[in-house]
């Protein structure tokens, strides 16, 4: 908040009889919505003939864009209204077309936010009173107003999944209850913090959203779904918010860093990423909310509060809210949608997961009060070409292919050795989700989907051993190897498909690679070759990074494990072909499965 804001805090506070202190808690809170409701009831439109105020399409009272009624044109008929894009949103949120004045739109993150560091309440700890929770709510109709009581209990969940502590938690900051009807949003943020708590369960009594979602998976309710609270700005009339614990990188992979963070070691700890347990909990809550509350509409913080751009960051974004938009047809307002001073969701966390830059390009430029130094091994915070130290292959191959690709000998080195990274990083991520004993439910059915059994199931011709006991440990076990064959840094690319170059592959160099048979090579000592084609260079060029990822993910399946286990033909293959597990292992961290590889998996046999 700027001076000149604190300044107008002060004066309304001292109009309205409260502490002059310039920081908006929940008594100012109060009367600022009082005093926005009686602003809004003195610009209550005239009745038309039948007593009643003429009604919009969406059956509110009929206004311009600036609020006011519209003039009427020659033909006694009002003008036409421009096509905003919003009106399907506005016709769900009404109250949102007046939102929080900006008196309220930045102060309250402020205040709950500062006890997530260690901050007093209010930044002074000078309002000890609590104001008591509101039971009943205004109605409308009429134009008279009467009360209608809301029981307490109503939006705690009931879920054995979400730890209920709203019977624990800090009712100051409910500020009123609200007609249930008229919550149809949740809105997502990030804690910009508390990746790594004590306690967990008493840390966050104190803050005002709804939820929080732990790196663990857990999901906290904090306040019943109906309790009004200062957690999401000009949002607060119609949402539920959830907070997910953590600070997570922008676009651009920049975290936001305190001036409380005085050491080295506080600020690496404090730069944190989504994990893959948040993502299930916060789609988990998402389904649960659309049972509970009729949920429509997701929405970002960002959308509400010009300060809070990377809020809740596209990790996030993409894999909870953009998630909930494509495959369970909820609403963010559309393109350009905001309120007060947010800003729109950026085009880019909307793909962000097909476009997603890698952490080895982005790592040494950090954003907020502090810029972390870069990591040794040069200005993009990567070691130097730690896999693929150079192409091979003629130098002619390799200039024809680099041609194709667009990018220089050293900016395909780079590109390369980031997409090996990642992978090696998704195929243990997926092998750490198939540990017996920690399978998630949401694992086991995607597993079940693509491979046709659960991964309990014990094949005919499995033989046990102590460490793998059934399908599920055989697809963790080829990840783990195969990951670990990528981080060795000994396999060698080379620029073109040909039999000289990968003794087991043809002349065509169309493909995407092609790589040797391991110990059932016909060169044994020449077995960790991969051939890259015409397929991935293009890829390259068109920055199809899923699908690199998945060439590279691929060929080393086959030099790992030879012929008879990962031969593409349809009379053998102990888990259905190589293509499946990539498929899972994408599906596992929540990118976009290339269709190709969906398309071989869904045409492979499964031998039981």
């Amino acid at each position: 908040m700027d001076d000149q804001t604190r300044s107008a805090v002060r004066d309304f506070q001292t109009k309205k009889g409260l502490p002059a202190d310039g920081i908006v808690g929940p008594p100012t809170e109060r009367a600022l919505v009082d005093a926005s409701a009686e602003g809004a009831a003195k610009q209550e439109p005239t009745p038309s003939g039948n007593g009643q105020p003429p009604q919009g399409a969406n059956g509110q009272a009929a206004q311009g864009a600036n609020g006011k009624e519209p003039q009427k044109n020659g033909n006694g008929q009002a003008p036409p209204q421009a096509a905003t894009g919003q009106e399907e949103f506005f016709g769900t949120f009404p109250e949102l077309e007046f939102p929080d004045t900006e008196l309220g739109l930045e102060a309250e993150f402020e205040n709950w936010h500062a006890e997530l560091h260690g901050g007093k309440r209010n930044g002074c700890g000078c309002h000890g009173g609590k104001p008591q929770l509101e039971t009943s709510f205004e109605g409308e109709g009429g134009g008279a107003h009467r009360r209608k009581s809301v029981p307490l209990t109503l939006g705690i969940a009931g879920d054995p999944k979400i730890i209920d502590l709203t019977a624990k938690a800090d009712t100051s900051r409910r500020i009123r209850i609200r007609p249930p009807e008229k919550v149809q949003a949740l809105v997502l943020h990030q804690m910009a913090c508390c990746y790594k708590v004590k306690d967990p369960l008493t840390r966050f009594l104190k803050m005002a959203p709804h939820f929080a979602i732990l790196p663990d998976g857990r999901i906290l309710q904090i306040h019943p779904l109906q309790a009004y609270t200062p957690a999401s700005n000009g949002f607060n009339a119609g949402s539920v918010a959830v907070e997910f614990a953590g600070n997570f990188p922008s676009t651009k992979g920049k975290w936001y860093m305190s001036k409380r963070l005085k050491t080295e070691a506080q600020r690496k700890a404090n730069q944190n990423q989504v994990t893959p347990q948040q993502i299930e909990s916060g789609r988990y809550l998402v389904q649960y909310l659309i049972r509970a509350m009729g949920l429509k509409t997701i929405l970002a913080h960002r959308q509400s509060s010009g300060t809070r751009e990377n809020d809740p960051g596209p990790d996030i974004w993409f894999n909870v809210g953009q998630w909930a938009i494509d495959n369970l047809g909820l609403k963010d307002g559309g393109p350009g949608f905001k309120v007060g001073t947010g800003n729109p969701i950026p085009d880019l966390w909307r793909k962000w997961g097909q476009v997603k830059p890698q952490p080895e390009l982005e790592i040494g430029n950090y954003e907020g009060e502090w810029e972390a130094p870069p990591t040794p091994g040069g200005s993009n915070g990567a070691s130097a070409l730690k896999y693929v130290k150079d192409l091979s292959g003629p130098a002619a191959e390799c200039t024809e292919a680099l041609k194709r690709a667009g990018k220089t000998n050293a900016e395909a080195l780079k590109l390369i050795n980031a997409q090996i990274a990642v992978a090696i990083a998704m195929l243990r991520k997926s092998s750490a989700a198939l540990k017996r004993g920690s399978r998630s439910s949401s694992t086991i059915a995607t597993f079940q989907k693509i491979f046709r059994v659960k991964p309990g199931y014990v094949p005919t011709w499995l033989k046990q051993t102590a460490t793998i006991k059934d399908r599920g440990d055989v697809v963790a076990k080829r990840c783990e190897r195969v990951a670990d064959l990528l981080a060795s840094g000994r396999i060698k690319f080379f620029c073109t498909i040909n039999s000289t170059n990968c003794p087991d592959c043809s002349n065509d160099a169309a493909p995407f690679a092609c790589s040797s048979w391991g110990d059932e090579s016909k060169a044994p000592k020449s077995s960790r070759v991969v051939c890259l084609g015409h397929g991935f260079w293009n890829d390259m060029k068109a920055g199809n990074t899923n699908s690199m990822i998945s060439t590279i993910m691929h060929e080393p399946f086959h030099i790992y494990y030879g012929k008879y286990v990962t031969a593409h033909v349809s009379d053998r293959g102990k888990f259905g072909g190589i293509n499946c597990i990539v498929q899972f292992v994408f599906e596992t961290n929540s990118r976009t499965v290339p269709g190709r590889v969906k398309e071989r998996c869904r045409h492979m046999p499964v031998r039981k």
